[in-house]
């Protein structure tokens, strides 16, 4: 059987769907999973979401039949906006010659095999970019992976390395910090980092919670801190940072 999945998880009557589709020809199908025919269609309440697949042919898979088999799937495809499913009834009986249309394109009994036309899977709806020389070339964006970016190695940083946990903030934790020339602001960053949420600067790292730790680490991610810096001649700076 090929069905044609005219209507998925939409809301709606979908009364002139089902006169439009006895116009055509189309009188049987499934709303909601149930078998119904289109001249005497329920009644849909319209503020609950309906599935409607529609019954496109049936027939037996044989040679004879190819050609039927293919107007059927290009009528479901047109109908279901570029999907269409295949459905076994009954499993063939195996036959001696490999010829056999039926023995090359045999399926389970009743198993339903979903088709699109687009670049998407019709079943979870996962959608993947247009096939191009781009999508297969690392030095591509679009075919990078998005993990390494395309080199080959993801960079991650040592927490061990970057902290020293025996260090309280006020002796500079952060070992980066105790190097550059920056130093003194950074530290002072840090130490008013840790007045405003009640951090005791004078712990050492390896003591404070693990809340305490991920904000001296990773940061305050949107929350905001206003800074105050005093300069050695007396001038003050204030900032707001997140």
């Amino acid at each position: 059987v090929v069905w044609s999945p005219a209507v998925r998880n939409r809301k709606g009557t979908h009364a002139d769907l089902f006169r439009a589709l006895v116009e055509q020809g189309f009188l049987g199908g499934k709303v909601n999973g149930r078998d119904v025919n289109f001249e005497d269609p329920p009644e849909l309440e319209k503020n609950l979401r309906h599935d409607i697949d529609v019954r496109i042919d049936r027939m037996r898979l044989t040679r004879p039949n190819r050609q039927r088999l293919t107007e059927a799937i290009d009528s479901g495809l047109r109908l279901g906006a570029g999907a269409v499913a295949v459905e076994s009834l009954k499993a063939p009986k195996p036959r001696k010659s490999d010829d056999s249309e039926e023995q090359r394109f045999q399926t389970e009994e009743g198993e339903s095999i979903a088709y699109s036309e687009e670049f998407a899977c019709p079943e979870h709806g996962a959608f993947l970019p247009e096939m191009s020389p781009r999508v297969f070339s690392f030095n591509n964006p679009l075919g990078a992976c998005p993990s390494c970016q395309g080199l080959g190695v993801q960079r991650n940083f040592s927490h061990d390395l970057v902290i020293d946990r025996m260090a309280t903030v006020e002796e500079g934790c952060i070992r980066p910090f105790r190097r550059s020339m920056m130093s003194g602001w950074y530290r002072r960053q840090m130490t008013q980092t840790c007045d405003h949420y009640g951090i005791p600067s004078d712990t050492p790292f390896a003591g404070l919670d693990d809340d305490a730790q991920d904000i001296l680490l990773n940061g305050t991610g949107s929350t905001s801190i206003n800074f105050e810096f005093r300069s050695k001649s007396g001038s003050s700076y204030r900032m707001v940072r997140p």
